[in-house]
């Protein structure tokens, strides 16, 4: 990442692993990967729970921004981050059904999976405000 003449960011659903950054390339963004959804009940959920607290946030990671699923978000997700001075940015907007949902708790969304015919330029901002 040195050599990586562009801007960048990274995150993690581990705050230990964003706590690293923090301690060792602190001009760095970093953020905190939030998800509260349950699949199954698992070790996988169990700790993504856990990462998903926002004692830990405050304690252990830092961010600079919390990237929440919006299959889980929540208004508490929305204020805890307001409160530590975080940006919110919510995942993953897949059409525009979810990205206006999105919009609702934050002002960008990170996307994917569009089709190819997708319009990025139709009502975009509108969708977005």
């Amino acid at each position: 990442m040195k050599k990586y003449k562009g801007e960048f960011a990274v995150q993690s659903f581990n705050p230990f692993s964003v706590m690293w950054f923090r301690f060792h390339s602190p001009k760095v963004t970093r953020g905190q990967l939030v998800s509260k959804y349950r699949k199954n009940i698992d070790l996988e959920y169990i700790e993504r729970f856990i990462c998903a607290q926002p004692f830990i946030w405050r304690i252990i990671s830092k961010p600079q921004f919390i990237a929440a699923d919006l299959r889980s978000i929540s208004l508490e997700t929305a204020f805890q981050a307001v409160d530590i001075d975080a940006d919110l940015l919510t995942w993953t907007g897949r059409g525009k059904e979810l990205i206006e949902t999105a919009s609702q708790f934050s002002k960008t969304v990170i996307a994917e999976q569009f089709p190819d015919d997708f319009d990025f330029s139709d009502n975009w901002e509108e969708s977005c405000e």
